[in-house]
């Protein structure tokens, strides 16, 4: 460039920059530039109160959750409360350890009982068969009874049913499970207590078959007054004990045990029909105890014509002799309030 054409260049410069072109230009950008920013701005807003929508929804659904889950608290607190006050109501409604008794104590003690007199018409006797309902029994006759023994009688359970002999006084009260089912429901208020049915079943002239059945070993014994055994067998045989494994050799295992336990119902089955042979006669009653699954399949191909009680008799063989079992299958239970 000439140094004409510098001087020329500058004088346009310098007639632009005062003529106002350059200045418009700048204006026109910065106007550009500020349109921009202002939709950024805008944009950057409506995210803002999108943000500020979201945290009040948050807050909000934090507090619906607070209050639900306050609520629900309190539900379980006073769940908790109610149900540890039904088990402390529970423990105090224990039933009571029972007593024992043969054939021929039950009998001292019947007849102590039915020697008994109240002058005021007091005694109260129950009999009530295996399936009787307490509700089934009228309100005026159980508002002689206070909510701790209606508790233990409906907590009993017994397959030969329930016998309660009661003073209105409290001077008496006996419950008795007998060893041979009740025939039929009884309800009196009397100057003494009604005796006969159980006198009846105590009498020993019923004939019992007592099959108590675990598997590896069971009992079998025959008795015809509930005191003294006719005959009687133990069996034993080897069955494996439970496997814990999984598998396939969980499965080999159990399908052997399964085997073993086959093999020793046979035996069982065995053993009832010698015993059967040996008293050449059926039994009134088949008493069933243990394993009651197992004692069925015992009985199952065995054609009886006697009247089956199954009994939750875990009676443990091995410790007990004929005699122990005979007590323990045949006894009086006897509750004391």
């Amino acid at each position: 460039m000439t140094e004409k054409d510098r001087v020329l260049h500058n004088i346009t410069s310098l007639i632009g920059r005062y003529s106002g072109k350059e200045k418009l230009e700048e204006i026109t950008r910065l106007q550009s530039d500020l349109a921009e920013l202002e939709a950024d701005n805008n944009r950057l807003k409506i995210q803002l109160e999108k943000c500020k929508e979201t945290q009040r929804n948050a807050v909000s659904s934090k507090q619906i959750a607070e209050e639900a889950l306050n609520k629900a608290e309190a539900r379980i607190t006073t769940l908790t409360e109610q149900l540890q006050s039904q088990a402390t109501e529970e423990e105090h409604i224990s039933i009571p350890v029972p007593v024992y008794l043969n054939m021929h104590e039950s009998r001292q003690m019947l007849s102590i009982l039915g020697s008994m007199r109240s002058v005021k018409h007091t005694f109260i006797t129950m009999y009530l068969p295996q399936n009787y309902k307490m509700e089934n029994i009228d309100r005026g006759f159980l508002q002689h009874f206070n909510e701790k023994s209606i508790r233990i009688m409906e907590k009993l359970e017994s397959p030969t049913g329930i016998i309660v002999f009661h003073d209105i006084d409290d001077l008496v009260f006996e419950i008795i499970l007998p060893p041979l089912p009740i025939a039929k429901h009884h309800f009196s208020i009397n100057e003494k207590f009604y005796v006969d049915e159980l006198d009846q079943i105590l009498k020993g002239e019923t004939s019992v078959l007592i099959v108590i059945v675990h598997a590896g070993e069971s009992f079998i014994g025959y008795t015809e007054d509930g005191e003294y055994l006719i005959t009687s067998q133990i069996i034993r045989s080897s069955v494996k004990a439970k496997h814990t494994k999984g598998g396939f050799s969980q499965r080999r295992f159990e399908r052997l045990r399964d085997e073993d336990i086959a093999h020793h119902v046979e035996k069982v089955l065995i053993a009832i029909a010698r015993v059967l042979e040996d008293v050449g006669q059926e039994p009134d009653y088949i008493l069933m105890g243990g394993d009651i699954q197992l004692a069925r399949a015992a009985l199952e191909n065995v054609d009886l014509k006697g009247k089956v009680i199954e009994h939750s008799l875990d009676i443990h063989i091995g410790k007990n002799d004929p005699d122990s079992i005979l007590l323990k299958s045949l006894a009086c239970r006897r509750y004391k309030l």
